[in-house]
């Protein structure tokens, strides 16, 4: 059944993606989180996109902080609680991917000592795994978003 979405999700992704591309130019930044524990990073799969991983995040509502979103959208998305002393903020980011789709957010990072229990939020997150830091470069299906997230969190 996850197939299913996941390849209903692709399909619309593409199909509106000229829209996509407009809104996001338009909108204002979101939120997103680099999950790290033991070595690895969490990535999720959205049933509507391209198919490839991201980091958790979303939007940020009116009024809310861009930590406080952070916060709301891990427990939306995946259940996890952390609060906002857990986040380190890494700034606003803005980074163009594929076919010259824009991604601004303010990028934050939370350091897990222990593994979660993870509760992905049915529809929003179809699928998600634990990838190892030290083999990033061999994976192909990763948003910009991500690659830059890493390369921005690992600099010294």
């Amino acid at each position: 059944m996850m197939t299913l979405w996941k390849y209903l999700g692709m399909v619309t992704y593409w199909l509106t993606f000229p829209l996509i591309w407009i809104y996001v130019r338009i909108s204002p930044p979101r939120s997103r989180v680099l999950v790290v524990r033991n070595g690895s990073i969490l990535l999720v799969g959205s049933w509507l996109g391209s198919g490839k991983m991201t980091i958790p995040g979303g939007g940020i509502n009116k009024g809310e902080a861009p930590i406080d979103a952070a916060v709301r959208e891990l427990h939306e998305e995946l259940g996890l609680l952390v609060t906002t002393s857990q986040l380190r903020p890494l700034g606003l980011r803005e980074v163009t991917g594929r076919l010259n789709l824009l991604s601004r957010h303010y990028l934050f990072v939370v350091e897990l000592e222990s593994m979660p229990v993870i509760q992905p939020a049915r529809l929003e997150v179809i699928h998600y795994n634990w990838t190892r830091i030290d083999e990033l470069g061999n994976v192909n299906y990763l948003t910009t978003p991500v690659i830059d997230a890493v390369a921005t969190w690992s600099k010294p």
